[in-house]
């Protein structure tokens, strides 16, 4: 078995174990300190929702009531934790959130408890086949290119590219992006 293997075994195991212990009866007896719903927001992606479910069911396993509020991303920082309409937010980006983090952060009303653990990877994906339509690639400078922007368009977009951003709510200013590298593309 890989090094690799292992660890990924062994961090597995870990959440493994901490889960179990919370479900432990010992870990049961205590009641809880209050009958109040904790609120976990949930937003628009998976990862952070699954965690949020994990989050939730543990601490229902420990006999907390538990209500999942759909939230707005960037709002949950501003105000949703701030003025206790949210108990918990998970999954911030600096790339995205780094702002509202630090406003959230000076109001003194919400506190940072610590990494998840996932590490996100936020680079520009393009698909495999694209390497022939446009031989640059992976270098970005490919995509000033026309004839590279044009195999990326659609009839929508012609003769500029097509531009895949994240969700609105993610502010990830990628229509700035696209205009500070003085690529033809357009951003959807």
């Amino acid at each position: 078995m890989s090094l690799r293997s292992m660890i990924s075994r062994l961090s597995m195991g870990a959440l493994t174990l901490a889960a179990a212990s919370a479900l432990t009866p010992s870990a049961q007896a205590a009641a809880p300190e209050s009958n109040d719903p904790i609120k976990i927001a949930l937003f628009d992606w998976t990862s952070v929702n699954l965690n949020a479910k994990i989050l939730g069911g543990i601490l229902e396993k420990l006999g907390y009531t538990v209500e999942y509020p759909t939230a707005d991303y960037l709002s949950s920082l501003t105000t949703g934790l701030t003025n206790g309409d949210l108990a918990v937010a998970m999954e911030f980006w600096d790339t995205t959130a780094g702002e509202a983090m630090k406003a959230s952060d000076a109001t003194g009303q919400t506190e940072r408890l610590g990494k998840l653990g996932p590490k996100a990877k936020e680079e520009w994906w393009y698909p495999e086949y694209m390497k022939e339509k446009c031989p640059g690639l992976p270098n970005w400078e490919a995509l000033k290119d026309p004839k590279c922007a044009e195999a990326f368009s659609t009839a929508e977009t012609a003769p500029n590219g097509r531009y895949l951003g994240g969700p609105v709510t993610w502010e990830g200013f990628d229509d700035e992006r696209a205009a500070a590298l003085k690529l033809p593309f357009t951003v959807i």
